[in-house]
């Protein structure tokens, strides 16, 4: 019973940290790939006006 209960606890916190680190690094590349696609689109506009 204490064990099953020390199981679960140890599961939930790999669980959650798994799940901050997968999230803050998807998080980071999503805002990053935003960032770039914005200047790419600024740069192909400022192109694209003579």
């Amino acid at each position: 019973m204490v064990l099953w209960f020390y199981g679960s606890m140890v599961l939930w916190f790999y669980g959650s940290m798994v799940l901050w680190f997968y999230g803050s690094v998807v998080l980071w590349f999503t805002e990053t790939n935003k960032a770039l696609l914005i200047n790419n689109l600024m740069q192909s506009i400022i192109h694209q006006t003579p």
